[in-house]
């Protein structure tokens, strides 16, 4: 459930929800109403929690994959010590997607709730975010 992980993260980090709604631009009440489930965040609220509290909008939205950034570089290092993963694609332009990629994509799309296309809408977006940061250079 979003909401326990919204409140897990807050607390873990040391943070109150009136924090927290200051930060994201919400009521206190608001937060309230997620963390106990009787409201979800819209998608931009969520991500804005996710930067927040800095874990992976693809966690406090699902559940899946690393929570923290900690946890995902440790996984990378671990990847790459032993040789199974290398961590350049960065330094590669994006690939377009096959075919396939494509019908699997628009297949599985069509099977979701509305609510779950704007959710994965917007955990696309962040990635795609994070692509166009990770690639910038400083400004001087």
């Amino acid at each position: 459930m979003i909401g326990h992980r919204i409140r897990e993260a807050r607390k873990q980090r040391g943070y109150n929800q009136q924090w927290l709604a200051e930060q994201i631009g919400v009521s206190q009440p608001s937060v309230s109403d997620w963390e106990s489930g009787r409201n979800d965040p819209t998608m931009d609220n969520l991500a804005m929690a996710a930067r927040v509290l800095d874990v992976h909008i693809e966690w406090l939205a699902t559940g899946r994959g690393p929570r923290d950034y900690a946890d995902m570089l440790g996984e990378l290092a671990c990847q790459e010590k032993t040789g199974e993963y290398n961590y350049s694609r960065k330094l590669q332009p994006p690939v377009p997607p096959s075919r396939q990629e494509t019908q699997e994509f628009s297949r599985l799309l069509r099977r979701l709730q509305p609510e779950q296309r704007v959710l994965l809408l917007g955990v696309l977006r962040s990635l795609v975010d994070s692509e166009k940061t990770d690639g910038e250079k400083p400004a001087k």
